[in-house]
């Protein structure tokens, strides 16, 4: 039954005379109140019970001071139903779950002279006490003025039709707040004060942000104390056409507790995601997801760092700065995260992509292409991995800071242009194992150990290296089971006692068809370093446990034990060869000859039998004159 409060029950709705005993009296007849054409003054706080219907056309006026609460639903369409211009307020509890900013007079048409901020906040601020929605139908909300969400807003949702930026914002289609400000904020979340109460489960979803003023220099959205935040297709927006980044922050504050980026959009800015330090308030940022979303034209993409825990970016995109420049995602804290994320397009002249310090995080089935540096584990950090990322930049893969404990594996590094694989700048503990390396130009160094650093580094595969690997440490670390394709002057500053398993691609080949063995380190009698395969061929030629491989560690004699007839080959990166020859027919050790080949022809060096093996296992020991 409706109930019209004009006919039945005698309102005015002039605008001046008050109507408030119409309306009570219609509440108390129960049905659905129907409000005709017209401007209906509420001269003292009234609560209406009954569900409410607006022609268009019909306006509630609250006097200066007075609320009006409507504890029924409301059926509205898009057009303005509340009047606030005497400075009163309208209250809906739960009853009236969605509500749209044009009911407080917002037009939604953009341009240079209107202002929908005061709509808009009147319509946050009806859900004061409620988890209320504020939903914006496709529009642009030009403000002037920032919109809060105070502590007192908990569960406040808004929620937009989906938008679609353009160049220019005359181009955007979908629901957009526009903010023309050239400083401040276009939405603050978050309580006024460090003593005020912390803002609860607050949700925005298909919804953009957007600073349209070429100047503008604040930060977008300034949120402090929430906790269990969610945005979902947000857009975090400066302007896109800019020259240089001028908005400081999209998205700018501190002490945030599980919240979450899930497809959001953040372009055109210093930086998009930071954690301030604000003197006075909390100093935490903990579990902050971003997942699905995108970056750029930012300086830097996030910058979390200082009481941090939790983070975690996974499936995002990252584009580059303006400059055209790397836009770091810089995130120290502990248990962080980055995982199965896009970096690049960038012009390769600057910046790095990824930086990560604090303790136990990862980096981790990335794909990272331009920029100087790819990966880079901040000083001060503790157990990061850098594991299954694909680096393809000019400048240098990875780099390592950290203090302790840092894992480089299973990454695949294309570093052309004289360029590194992995430098490792400090730390002390580090394990490199199961990269692999394949430049597409000429690379410098695959990976340098510089000095104070120290760790193992294992398992390596790499191709075309100037410089496979640079050790600078004095003896910090172990090196084993290195692979190059060419061995080009491959390895350089490496004690015996810690080298291990070094191979060529004709060594890898050889090995598989005439059973040669490994062999961990040669220092010939002249002080000679040798790496390569050892092959010990002879009766039962192909088959190793033929033949017996035995070798000493003196750098002034090197002991080589064999079973005779045997002959020993050693070939080393194509040019550089070693073959012993013993009497297959006689077994006569005093008429072997050491041929030496470097790059021309073989040199004949006669070998000398030494005495008998005091164990006696018959073999006998062979020197090598000088």
């Amino acid at each position: 039954m409706f109930l019209d409060v004009k006919t039945a029950y005698g309102a005015i709705g002039n605008g001046t005379t008050n109507d408030r005993t119409a309306f009570t009296n219609a509440d108390a007849a129960g049905g659905t109140l129907y409000v005709p054409r017209g401007t209906y003054l509420i001269g003292s706080n009234l609560t209406l019970t009954s569900d409410i219907r607006f022609e268009q056309g019909a306006k509630l006026k609250p006097a200066a001071g007075v609320a009006v609460t409507l504890a029924g639903s409301l059926d509205a369409g898009v057009f303005q139903v509340f009047d606030l211009t005497n400075a009163g307020s309208v209250v809906t509890p739960k009853a009236v779950q969605r509500m749209i900013p044009q009911w407080w007079g917002a037009v939604a048409t953009g341009g240079s002279t209107t202002n929908d901020a005061t709509a808009i906040q009147a319509a946050i601020d009806a859900c004061s006490t409620t988890a209320g929605i504020v939903y914006f139908p496709p529009g642009h909300y030009r403000t002037t003025a920032t919109l809060t969400i105070p502590a007192t807003e908990n569960g406040m949702m808004l929620v937009g039709a989906g938008w679609s930026f353009g160049a220019t914002p005359a181009n955007n289609s979908g629901s957009f707040i526009e903010y023309s400000g050239t400083s401040g904020e276009a939405l603050k979340i978050g309580p006024s004060t460090s003593s005020g109460s912390i803002v609860y489960n607050l949700y925005m979803k298909d919804l953009a942000v957007q600073a349209t003023s070429s100047s503008y220099s604040g930060n977008l959205v300034d949120m402090r104390m929430v906790g269990k935040a969610r945005f979902d297709n947000v857009g975090f927006l400066g302007l896109e056409l800019a020259t240089s980044a001028t908005a400081g922050a999209l998205m700018y504050g501190n002490a945030w507790v599980d919240v979450q980026f899930i497809r959001c959009w953040f372009r055109t800015a210093l930086t998009g995601v930071k954690k301030a330090a604000l003197s006075g308030w909390g100093d935490y940022t903990d579990v902050v997801v971003f997942d699905g979303c995108e970056f750029g034209r930012c300086d830097t993409s996030i910058d979390l760092q200082g009481s941090v825990q939790s983070v975690s970016v996974d499936r995002s995109t990252f584009e580059p700065a303006v400059s055209g420049a790397a836009a770091p995602v810089l995130i120290a804290g502990a248990c962080t995260s980055v995982a199965r994320s896009w970096f690049g397009d960038s012009n390769g002249t600057a910046g790095t992509w990824v930086r990560v310090g604090g303790s136990g995080g990862s980096v981790t089935g990335n794909y990272v292409t331009g920029g100087v540096v790819g990966i880079e584990v901040m000083t001060g950090t503790f157990a990061v991995a850098v594991e299954s990322n694909t680096l393809d930049l000019n400048g240098t893969a990875v780099l390592v800071k950290g203090t302790a404990n840092t894992r480089v594996s299973n990454n695949h590094m294309n570093v052309p242009n004289n360029g590194v694989g992995v430098d490792v700048e400090v730390d002390t503990s580090c394990v490199i194992s199961n990269n692999t390396l394949y430049p597409a130009g000429t690379l410098s160094t695959g990976f340098i150990l510089r000095a104070g650093s120290a760790g193992v580094l294992n398992q390596l595969r790499s191709a075309s290296t100037t410089t496979a690997v640079n050790d600078l440490s004095s003896g910090g670390w172990t090196i084993t089971q290195y692979y190059d394709t060419t061995f080009a002057s491959a390895v350089g500053g490496f004690s015996p006692s810690r080298f291990a398993n070094v191979k060529s691609a004709t060594d890898q080949a050889t090995a598989e068809t005439d059973g040669r063995l490994n062999f961990n380190y040669v220092v010939g009698r002249y002080g000679v370093e040798s790496q390569g395969y050892f092959a010990l061929t002879g009766t039962g030629a192909g088959n190793p446990a033929s033949s017996t491989r035995f070798i000493g560690g003196a750098s002034t004699t090197t002991d080589l034990y064999i079973n005779a007839p045997s002959r020993i080959r050693l070939d080393i990166s194509g040019s550089h060869a070693l073959e012993l020859n013993l009497d297959p027919t006689t077994n006569d050790y005093s008429a072997a000859v050491l041929l030496v080949r470097q790059g021309g022809a073989w040199t004949a060096k006669r070998v000398y039998q030494g005495a008998a093996d005091s164990a006696g296992t018959g073999r006998r020991r062979l020197e090598v004159d000088n």
